[in-house]
């Protein structure tokens, strides 16, 4: 794997960790003889025409290269698809069309029932890069999962998949009536934003409208939403449904419980009632952990915190958007 940093997978960095996966470098200079002396059977890559004499010493090497280009589909579920050619390739087909069968029936539910939501609030999304504001195209994956969700995104009628730079003056007239900004980058909070453009101040989404920002999945430079979030569409667009339709209440989640609770005289705070994948509950209570500095353990879907934490472990859920 290349760039290790920028993946969020734990079990990725788990198996880096044991050497059973190798760091071979990043995209700007490969570490040619450590793949080579690493005699894979095949090498997963996006093309770029500047390393091609890179790929011809691979090849020459007897090393297969196969060139992806999810990040060129513009329908969602088209990206989702790569799981069939995985699945294909590492004899999994089964397990494979399973995981495509579920992610678009859950993918086609949400669409379904965004369809039936009375109001279509605008959006717009992204942010400022020096002078300019590249924002996605009419046609794009990101314009598709807007629609899907129920969104009347603000550049739709534009014929473009790629995306399009527009100057702050242009944005900020054809978001006069935007209720939600959205894949805004990370930051604390709105100060940060003028901090980077005080022009922001004159939207009126920036002063009345909601905020939203990609950083949910986040540790240090990985974003899961770059990641998983790709072939988990569906995930995407129910984040986005749950944010254009509020008070909508089909995927609110039951609160998460933290309570006090003596097992062998020990105290120790426990936490329960996570509704998503066991591995996300497990790496939570890592985070957890990470952040009292104190020891505790995940057993039968049960996060166990030695020590009385309620109220700084509550606290800390909620900052990370949970109910608690």
């Amino acid at each position: 794997v290349s760039s290790p940093e920028y993946v969020f997978s734990e079990k990725i960095h788990q198996l880096i960790n044991e050497n059973k996966i190798i760091n071979i470098g990043n995209e700007q200079k490969y570490d040619i003889e450590k793949i080579i002396s690493s005699k894979p059977d095949v090498i997963f890559t996006n093309y770029v025409p500047n390393f091609s004499n890179t790929y011809d010493i691979l090849k020459k090497n007897g090393i297969e290269i196969i060139f992806l280009d999810e990040y060129s589909e513009q329908n969602p579920m088209e990206k989702t698809k790569y799981l069939l050619l995985f699945g294909k390739l590492f004899d999994a087909e089964e397990k494979a069309e399973k995981s495509y069968k579920n992610i678009e029936n859950n993918y086609q539910k949400i669409k379904q029932l965004s369809m039936t939501m009375p109001h279509k609030p605008r959006v717009i999304c992204n942010e400022m890069y020096g002078s300019q504001w590249f924002v996605p195209g009419g046609k794009s994956f990101v314009s598709k999962l807007i629609a899907d969700a129920g969104g009347n995104y603000f550049l739709k009628d534009n014929t473009e998949s790629v995306s399009v730079p527009l100057s702050f003056e242009e944005v900020f007239v054809k978001s006069e009536n935007v209720s939600y900004w959205i894949n805004i980058s990370p930051h604390r909070n709105k100060k940060e934003l003028l901090v980077l453009n005080p022009n922001y101040s004159k939207m009126k989404v920036f002063n009345s409208g909601s905020l939203f920002m990609i950083n949910n999945r986040e540790k240090d430079n990985a974003n899961d939403y770059f990641e998983s979030g790709v072939v988990r569409c569906d995930l995407v667009l129910r984040d986005y449904f749950k944010i254009f339709h509020p008070d909508d209440k089909t995927f609110q989640k039951e609160p998460l419980i933290c309570k006090f609770e003596k097992r062998k005289g020990k105290v120790n705070t426990i936490i329960e009632g996570y509704e998503g994948e066991t591995e996300d509950f497990k790496l939570l209570a890592k985070e957890i952990k990470q952040f009292l500095g104190v020891g505790g353990s995940f057993k039968d879907e049960q996060i166990i915190i030695q020590g009385d934490y309620r109220d700084k472990i509550m606290a800390f859920l909620k900052d990370k958007g949970f109910k608690v």
